[in-house]
């Protein structure tokens, strides 16, 4: 368990324990200390979601719309466990300054087709070939506005991989 995790189980203990003071030692109504606890149980959860986000755990977001591919894994579906399958991508967005320094893991739905392209990228990087990765909306057209595009978050998206081209060497 990360250092940033026990920080938060703390403070979370110490509201806790601050709110059954309060629920103990005071004359508010019942509906209020009621109230105070669920909201505070909630919080807990919602902020101990968040925080698995930021701690390494794939991200359930879409892809960005330009990245480097360093890596991925593909679990297939099973139907004996009921399991939908899920592929494991490790990538590192590509912005206006280049590729982010830290690469981030994304959890994709299981496509077939898409493991067949995957195992084709992890092939050619192991070549020596930098991959390029570049998604396209599949469902959404071009120049949607950006409100749209997070609220389109559970619409699948298009992964292509390319090589990387050479870099453009000035003329001597």
């Amino acid at each position: 368990m990360s250092s940033s995790l026990l920080l938060l189980i703390l403070c979370y203990a110490v509201l806790g324990f601050l709110l059954i003071g309060l629920c103990l030692f005071t004359r508010w109504p019942m509906i209020l200390k009621a109230a105070g606890i669920v909201v505070v149980t909630g919080f807990a959860y919602l902020s101990y979601d968040a925080l698995l986000g930021m701690l390494g755990y794939p991200a359930q977001a879409r892809l960005p719309e330009r990245f480097v591919f360093h890596g991925g894994l593909a679990i297939a579906p099973d139907k004996n466990k009921q399991d939908k399958g899920v592929i494991y991508l490790w990538v590192s967005e590509i912005n206006a300054d280049g590729p982010s320094k830290l690469p981030r893991a994304y959890a994709v739905p299981f496509d077939k087709e898409f493991n067949t392209q995957m195992n084709e990228a992890i092939r050619r990087s192991r070549e020596g070939l930098v991959q390029l990765g570049q998604t396209t909306e599949s469902l959404t057209r071009e120049g949607s506005s950006a409100v749209s595009r997070v609220l389109a978050t559970n619409l699948p998206q298009r992964i292509r991989f390319k090589d990387m081209p050479d870099p453009a060497l000035p003329e001597k």
